[in-house]
């Protein structure tokens, strides 16, 4: 069952210099003895201006002169650097946050067998929590329809993991919509090396810099027992086959 949102929500010179040396060389290429002598004389004034500055690496490559960040080479101009324009929207802040889960009014449901524990949930693990062996089980947080804010192209997405009771390897699932795109994640975690708010390594789209056009899910379900003894003997019962589910947490600028 899934409950319904709330209303409230980046001159080679040694190319330069064999391209004249070749046409002082080539067959059929007649030169005057004038031009000729100076055409020879700007090779030997090219090579005399690079080879000073050909190096050799330790493993014998051949590089050119070294040059410091943002310092163009010998020879060549500077280029201005290059300024990413702002976008709409603002600055990316994540100031602004909706936390959903057990305990809220808004915005979870679930399914399958859990039993329910009074705290090890946020804050400081004195919020409830919904914990399981069932495999078939799943649990769903959603955003909502909170107001405020911008940035809606990047948002984040925070899971509160209990302590001792979270021990399985569980899958979230993240489901995002940004206009008529749809867009759907997976992350594995292990809930047992984690305590406290843990964020999915990815940011989600759910509409522009400027306006908020789509929402986000996140649905978690059981993948399988932590099988690391040494680790389980800190999950309840000594076996990391638990999986929890508490407060899941939206950020956004």
């Amino acid at each position: 069952m899934t409950q319904q949102d709330p209303s409230q929500e980046t001159v080679d010179r040694w190319a330069f210099a064999e391209t004249v040396e070749s046409d002082v060389r080539r067959p059929g290429v007649r030169l005057g003895p004038a031009l000729g002598a100076a055409a020879a004389a700007a090779v030997v004034v090219v090579a005399a201006a690079v080879i000073p500055q050909i190096k050799k690496d330790p493993l014998g490559t051949a590089r050119g002169p070294a040059t410091t960040a943002g310092q163009a080479p010998a020879g060549q101009a500077s280029m201005a650097p290059q300024q990413t324009p702002q976008s709409g929207g603002g600055d990316l802040t994540y100031a602004n946050h909706a936390i959903a889960g057990p305990g809220g009014a808004c915005c979870s449901t679930s399914g399958g067998a859990w039993s329910p524990a009074a705290s090890g949930g946020y804050p400081e693990y004195t919020g409830p929590v919904r914990t399981t062996t069932d495999r078939n089980a799943w649990y769903e947080w959603n955003l909502g329809r909170p107001a405020g804010g911008a940035r809606w192209d990047q948002i984040k997405v925070r899971l509160w993991i209990p302590q001792a009771q979270a021990g399985a390897w569980v899958r979230v699932t993240v489901t995002s919509t940004a206009g008529s795109a749809s867009n759907v994640a997976t992350f594995d975690v292990a809930e047992q090396e984690y305590q406290g708010w843990y964020e999915l390594p990815a940011t989600f789209t759910i509409g522009t810099p400027d306006r908020r056009t789509g929402s986000a899910w996140v649905k978690m379900t059981y993948l399988r027992p932590y099988t690391d003894q040494a680790a389980a003997q800190t999950c309840a019962d000594d076996s990391c086959d638990r999986m929890a589910a508490a407060q899941a947490e939206f950020l956004w600028s």
